[in-house]
């Protein structure tokens, strides 16, 4: 399991998530939407797409269809960028 630099496993503390990338399970500021490692391999467009739909405070229950599609897709875009399976087996 992913730690802390302090060596501790916070699990969705206060203010953070866990990076949705297939197989990843790092925490991450809820300000963003995956790791910085994973984060890259999202392509330029989709990051645009989950900046343009992202509104602070919101959960993936209050997400707008196009931020759960946008989002949906980035996972899916890094799951392939990472030679795995691809979310929903596309």
């Amino acid at each position: 399991m992913p730690t802390s630099r302090r060596g501790l496993a916070p699990k969705d503390q206060p203010g953070t998530h866990t990076c949705p990338a297939p197989g990843c399970g790092r925490q991450v500021a809820a300000k963003w939407f995956a790791c910085p490692a994973d984060w890259r391999l999202v392509p330029r467009g989709l990051q645009a797409r989950i900046y343009a739909h992202y509104e602070p405070g919101q959960d993936w229950v209050s997400a707008t269809p196009a931020y759960r599609e946008a989002a949906l897709a980035a996972v899916a875009a890094i799951g392939a960028a990472k030679g795995g399976e691809v979310p929903g087996g596309r």
